[in-house]
């Protein structure tokens, strides 16, 4: 099953993020990709025919698959899947494809807004530190 080996942060500005995470299957790597090539690759992908509504349609039904397998993991329903766990992380990323592809056909810089919302988010609830801090924080402890 793949594997995520470990994940990078790096500030490219004040106001952007840079995610990578590495995957692994069974110590060979997969893939390394960051949120911007997400988003650039599904904007090629939906560009042409990607009707956002349509998109938030299966973003809705991906989010009530997560729920489902969360459902299935905490024994309000019988299981399905013998790997919850692989499938939730698939579910999940199904929910991450459909946010994503929404935000590229709406030319929304996705990394942006996760900080800046972050930062909202962090007085609002008087985080100890927001997404940028941490960022810094990482990138100096490597």
């Amino acid at each position: 099953l793949p594997t995520i080996r470990h994940t990078r942060w790096r500030l490219q500005t004040s106001q952007s993020v840079e995610y990578t995470t590495i995957i692994e299957n069974q110590g060979d790597l997969i893939v390394e990709i960051t949120i911007k090539q997400l988003q650039d690759y599904l904007l090629e992908h939906y560009k042409d025919g990607g009707i956002d509504q349509s998109l938030f349609m299966k973003l809705v039904e991906e989010i009530g698959e997560v729920a489902d397998v969360l459902n299935q993991k905490a024994g309000r329903k019988a299981a399905q899947s013998t790997n919850l766990h692989q499938k939730l992380g698939e579910e999940l990323a199904d929910v991450i494809h459909y946010a994503i592809a929404i935000a590229a056909l709406n030319d929304i810089d996705i990394s942006q807004a996760i900080v800046n919302k972050d930062k909202l988010a962090s007085l609002k609830y008087k985080h100890k530190f927001n997404l940028e801090e941490f960022v810094n924080s990482f990138n100096k402890n490597k």
